[in-house]
């Protein structure tokens, strides 16, 4: 099983680290893509100083959270078969966390 992590953020430094964090320790996740919205704070700073490959950056200009969803899935379709054969996507939002294993837990209730 693989997974997609799609977060949208906005001005979310205080956030975003745990948020991607959160995504990071869970073992089925393939991909975390983050679409920044037009943020005036460092979140992109925080974003781009995290190390982990299968984090993707896509900066948008303000466009809205409905629109960075989008964005952020249509980076997780164009990923093809290496990341995108994901049999799952997740939307996280900035300001919360996945529990630890929370990912396989509810994969595997489905």
């Amino acid at each position: 099983m693989s997974v997609s992590v799609v977060i949208p953020v906005k001005n979310g430094a205080r956030f975003i680290a745990e948020a991607v964090e959160s995504a990071c320790v869970q073992a089925e996740v393939g991909l975390i893509v983050v679409v920044d919205d037009g943020s005036s704070d460092c979140t992109v700073d925080i974003v781009r100083a995290m190390s982990d490959p299968r984090i993707v950056l896509i900066e948008n200009t303000r466009q809205g959270v409905s629109a960075a969803r989008n964005s952020g899935l249509d980076e997780v379709v164009s990923r093809g078969c290496s990341h995108a054969a994901a049999s799952w996507v997740v939307f996280l939002d900035a300001d919360d966390r996945l529990r630890s294993g929370g990912v396989r837990i509810a994969c595997r209730r489905r």
